[in-house]
Order: structure tokens, then sequence, then C-alpha cells
């Protein structure tokens, strides 16, 4: 049996495989939002009742309409274009969005407001700030719930295509760190004096790229295993660049059909699993190869041994039984290797002398 893999198969047989934990970063996105959202809620509820209750002061007024205070929040925020996320983000981070809000609310609650103008948008201020707090810690714990998604899932992909050890994770991570700055400072470096030569900087990063994931991967699973020569090879730097750009084109490619058929906040929702996904079997395509190579090490070539071997099993053979020519063997109706006949009787002729 051959266990040689060519890198594009393996490479495509694991990040297919790894589609089976599709709803652990999806699970653990919602969970970050859901955390945020009990956060959020309550400090922008409490921003809009102590707004309102200090306009309240404000105004002499101490009874207001409390229930169409809470009917201009929620159609506001039920207004938001909830399937556009650009749109919803451009909105929501807009602080006329909520200053507007917030005077709306007031109209509603009191009525005329112009005469308290002044104290009004000190409220405000203090409102937007509890908002702004608010928000700053939906996307706090929204980002914690989107790295708890990756990096579990890229956990559980290492496992199963690159499972190491905890010694061979600390050396990775400190080849990796050394290498990563590296490659960070020489690319600076490339950028600052090469700018009109876009496309050679890029294939040149692409190159740097392959080969300091291919190093890590030698250092971490190949390292007294594996050749040095037959991991750093630049047909494994293009393939592994090929089997890159093959995953970002079937994410790329979920992405768009998910919005084809559904709308953009469920395309992003559900493509953020595929993004994880996809960059997390990027990040070990590497090393998932040269593993594969130092537990399956490559059958031999056929060389000169071999085929000296060979052509010497394909010499006549002098069998043991001996057998007259026959007819058939004469005219060359016979296998294609010609039968060799010795009589090993004595003729007749010298019997009788």
């Amino acid at each position: 049996m051959c266990y040689y893999r060519t890198m594009i198969k393996l490479g495509l047989k694991n990040y297919f495989k790894s589609y089976r934990l599709f709803f652990i970063p999806i699970g653990a996105l919602s969970l970050g939002i859901v955390i945020g959202l009990s956060v959020m809620i309550p400090m922008l509820w409490n921003a809009v009742r102590d707004f309102v209750m200090g306009v309240a002061e404000a105004v002499g007024n101490v009874s207001f309409h409390w229930d169409e205070v809470k009917d201009t929040v929620f159609s506001s925020i039920e207004g938001l274009s909830w399937s556009d996320p650009q749109a919803l983000a451009d909105e929501v981070l807009n602080a006329g969005y909520w200053e507007e809000l917030l005077r709306e609310c007031a109209s509603v609650a009191f009525g005329d407001i112009s005469k308290v103008e002044a104290e009004m948008e000190a409220l405000a201020k203090t409102a937007m700030t509890t908002i702004a707090g608010g928000a700053m810690l939906f996307v706090f714990f929204t980002a914690v719930g989107a790295y708890v998604g990756y990096f579990v899932t890229r956990s559980m992909i290492r496992t199963g295509v690159a499972k190491r050890s905890f010694l061979k994770s600390i050396v990775a991570g400190v080849v990796s760190t050394v290498i990563n700055l590296t490659i960070i400072a020489a690319g600076a470096v490339l950028i600052a004096k090469s700018k009109q030569y876009a496309s050679l900087s890029l294939l040149l990063t692409i190159l740097v790229y392959g080969a300091a994931a291919f190093l890590e991967a030698y250092f971490v699973q190949g390292f007294n295993k594996v050749p040095f020569k037959k991991v750093m090879q630049i047909k494994n730097i293009f393939l592994l660049a090929i089997l890159n750009v093959i995953e970002v084109a079937i994410l790329l490619g979920v992405v768009a059909l998910l919005q084809a058929l559904t709308n953009p906040a469920i395309a992003i929702y559900a493509g953020f699993s595929v993004m994880i996904i996809t960059i997390s079997c990027m990040q070990l395509n590497a090393e998932a190869y040269v593993k594969s190579l130092a537990d399956n090490p490559e059958t031999e070539k056929i060389g000169d041994e071999h085929i000296a071997a060979a052509y010497q099993g394909l010499a006549p053979v002098a069998f043991a039984d001996k057998k007259p020519l026959t007819a058939k063997s004469a005219e060359g109706g016979g296998s294609p290797v010609a039968e060799v006949a010795v009589d090993a009787a004595p003729k007749e002729s010298e019997k009788k002398e």
C-alpha cells in the first residue's frame, strides 16, 4: 500500500472533514453576542431612563408617559437595518442616531422641550457615555466569543490533522514567534522600498510565507523524521499556495451562496464558521503535510538495482524435467521463450559400439 498523498489532496480532505465542527465557532460567537446583549441592553435602558428622569426634573414635571417612551425605544431599534450589516453598523455607531432617539423619548414624554435645551444637552452627553460603554462591552464579549470559537475549533482541527505534544507546542510557539517577527520586519522593509513592484512583492510574500510555514512544520513534526530537503522544496511552497487559494475560493463561494439564498446578515453570521474553519486549516496545511510524511514515508522509487533484479527474473530457466523438442516448439508455435531440450540418454549407435 502506498501511503504517500499529495499536499492538495490531503489538505482538501482535512478541510472538508473539518466542516463537522461548523457549529462550534458559530455557537461560541452566539454565546458572546448573548452575553454582550445582556450587559448592553440594561445599560442602554438605564441611560434612557436616567435621561428622561433628568429632563423631568428640568421641566418640573415628575409625571410622564413612560410606556410611550418604551414604545419609542423599541420602535427605533426595530427600525434598524438588521438585514444589511453595513448599514446597521453605520446607524448604531453614529452618535446622531442615539441623540435623536433620546430627543424623541423626551418629546413623547413631555411634549414641548424647547425650554430645557441646555439641560437636555448635558443629560444627553451623560446618557451617550453610558450607551457607548455598553456598546464597547458588547463588542468586547462578542470578540471574546469569536476568539474562543476560533481557538477551540483550531485546537480540534489540530487534534485530527496535526496533533502535537505540549513540548512541541512550546517549541512551535517560539519558532513561530521568531519567524513571524522576521517576516514582519522583512515585509516592512520590502514594502517601503518596492512600492512599484506589487506583483513581485506579492510573489515574494507567498514564497516567504510558505517557507516559514514549512520551516516551522519541519521543526515541530518532521525533525529527525523527514529529510530537510524533502520538506523545504519550491514545489511544496507553490502547492501550499495553490491549496490556500482553493480553500479561500471555497469560503467565498459558500458565503456568496448563502447571501444569494438568504440575506447578507445570515451570510456573514453563518460564514463566520466557514471563515474560522478555513483560516485554521490554512494555518495547519503545511504541518499536516509534514506530519503525513513523517508518519507514512513515501515508498522508494525504482532504482537501477530494482531494474537489474527484474531483468534477472526474466532470464531462461533450466528445467529439471528434460523434454524433447516437439514439432510445435520447432515450428515456433510454442511459448515466446524457446524450450531447451537436452537429451541426457546416450544415443543407440553409441550403445552398439
